[in-house]
């Protein structure tokens, strides 16, 4: 729940981006489609943790539920997680999380 990692990170997503947008080569797409997918990996990890802050721990069958889920939907479920943890770059999520007071 705690996985964080140097929001200045964003610019090597940017950079595999531009590497692939731009043509520059198959080497430069290579390139690019490495450090795209080795961010993502990462923001989806970070995606997961916010999700963990915000919904819990979830108990066994919801483990198990989950992982069902991620099965059947994985490339939905892994573009909302790298959404998330992009989201939580700028938002900063689970800092605005523990700042709201808990309702009584």
């Amino acid at each position: 729940r705690e996985f964080r990692f140097p929001d200045d990170l964003v610019w090597v997503l940017i950079a595999g981006i531009l590497l692939l947008v731009l043509p520059l080569g198959a080497v430069a797409e290579r390139a690019g489609t490495n450090l795209l997918a080795f961010m993502a990996a990462l923001y989806a990890l970070r995606g997961l943790a916010v999700l963990l802050v915000i919904a819990g721990v979830p108990g066994p069958l919801g483990m198990v539920l989950g992982g069902v889920l991620v099965l059947l939907l994985y490339p939905l479920i892994m573009a909302m997680t790298v959404l998330i943890g992009v989201t939580d770059t700028w938002l900063d999520i689970r800092a605005r999380r523990a700042a709201v007071p808990p309702s009584s």
